[in-house]
């Protein structure tokens, strides 16, 4: 087994030596070897580091692209997960709904649900403005990426479009996140600013080193941005942004309607 690996990687070599030398014009390379050290050493590495070299397989399977194991680890922990827009703006997403509590422990509440502004409305307004304001800034983030890239590569407008799709990609996820802030005010408003904090710094925790700590599928899946697409390179499937989309709801919904039923104070 091991002669056949090596026949077959001895053949490999050759015909990329005999490729590049093709390419660069050498076609005599017989009893020249000096002139083609250049060309040897090529061969060498696209032959040594070939397990890297799969970029196809990587993309679609979204793993960071890198020629180098350190630097494949440094690249996923470095810009893709410290960079993470979606991760980023969940944050702005869970604070407006916490001025929901800012506004009832600081007295603002009290003369604006007396006037004919519901509790339901009044706590709809705060979930519209989370919404509106993370899709914006996901877009914006995107746009701006994508243009920072395109604009180098000639194509700012493809570039530009890919980025936004890919950023808006992560709004379920990030709306799950203001979706639990809705629910802690609604159900335990006491601890709901703690609780908000503890729940989004969890899912950073779990997003940023749940691969390094080999943490179990059970773990990584609390986060909601485990289930988002890993974009741009991987596939979108329905499934996962429809049960985000639902999961959200669900926590607004049973958050505005214990809003709607308990103490104001």
């Amino acid at each position: 087994m091991k002669s056949d690996a090596c026949v077959r990687n001895q053949t490999q070599t050759g015909e990329r030596r005999q490729e590049i030398g093709i390419v660069g014009g050498n076609d005599d390379v017989t009893g020249q070897r000096e002139t083609h050290a250049g060309a040897d050493r090529c061969a060498d590495y696209l032959t040594n580091k070939a397990p890297y070299l799969d970029y196809a397989t990587a993309l679609e399977r979204g793993w960071p692209i890198a020629t180098g194991v350190i630097e494949g680890a440094c690249r996923h922990l470095v810009k893709d997960r410290m960079d993470r827009t979606g991760a980023r703006w969940g944050l702005d997403g869970a604070e407006a709904v916490l001025r929901l509590r800012a506004e009832e422990t600081s007295g603002l509440a009290e003369p604006l649900l007396a006037a004919a502004v519901s509790r339901t409305r009044w706590g709809l307004s705060h979930v519209a403005v989370a919404v509106f304001g993370t899709a914006v800034l996901l877009a914006l983030g995107g746009l701006a990426t994508g243009l920072g890239y395109g604009l180098r590569a000639g194509s700012a407008g493809q570039q530009a479009a890919r980025m936004i799709g890919a950023a808006m990609a992560q709004l379920p996820a990030s709306l799950v996140i203001a979706g639990v802030a809705v629910a802690l005010v609604g159900l335990l408003p006491g601890a709901s600013v703690a609780g908000a904090w503890t729940v989004l710094g969890l899912v950073v925790v779990v997003d940023l080193f749940g691969q390094v700590l080999q943490l179990s599928h059970w773990a990584l899946d609390v986060s909601p941005f485990t289930h988002a697409p890993k974009l741009p390179g991987g596939t979108v499937h329905a499934a996962p942004l429809l049960w985000l989309c639902l999961a959200a709801l669900a926590f607004t919904v049973v958050g505005l309607a214990a809003l709607r039923r308990r103490d104001i104070g």
